[in-house]
């Protein structure tokens, strides 16, 4: 029930602009009572956080990522073909900001970094992976930022230069560095 609420949501996220989405278009789309809604989700704050979370691992813990590139087009791919992803992930950025909650997207950050980024690029040789993956995590974010706010042209000489940095950071001669 909970996760069929959760799809309702993360559907109709995905299909407006977030701050139109009502409780009561949930409730009729996953065809439950709005109190069964604020049973499972004390409030539509709380809602919207678990629908993050449910969204987040359904496009990256889902997704086939086997190698740093295919992060990285996943990354660019949400630039230039999901702006609706794009924009609920503002309007939530915006939510946990408000009410201070940010120990559930830390966790997530960390469970996502240590099971799907990370593995990537020690796999890859990347020096001081944790510390890369972290930097690389933070370009996509600004980028995101720019682009969502100004619609940045010709997004893929950015995402060309993101390989390039990888790609200085891979190690000599197949050694192995882990940090």
């Amino acid at each position: 029930m909970k996760e069929g609420i959760l799809e309702a949501a993360f559907q109709l996220y995905m299909s407006k602009p977030p701050y139109e989405v009502t409780v009561e278009e949930i409730a009729k789309k996953a065809g439950v009572s709005k109190s069964l809604i604020f049973y499972h989700f004390k409030n539509k704050e709380n809602l919207v956080g678990e629908v993050a979370i449910y969204g987040t691992r359904k496009f990256l813990m889902e997704g086939e990522i086997r190698s740093i590139s295919d992060l990285v087009d996943m990354g660019f791919s949400t630039l230039t073909g999901r702006k609706p992803l794009l924009e609920f992930s503002m309007y939530v950025a915006e939510v946990i900001a408000k009410r201070k909650r940010f120990e559930r997207f830390r966790e997530l950050f960390e469970e996502i970094m240590e099971r799907v980024i990370y593995p990537l690029f020690v796999k890859e040789g990347i020096r001081e992976p944790k510390k890369t993956a972290l930097l690389i995590s933070a370009m996509l974010d600004g980028l995101s930022l720019y682009h969502y706010l100004f619609d940045i042209k010709n997004i893929e000489e950015y995402k060309k230069i993101v390989l390039e940095f990888i790609d200085c950071r891979k190690l000599e001669n197949g050694r192995k560095e882990v940090r």
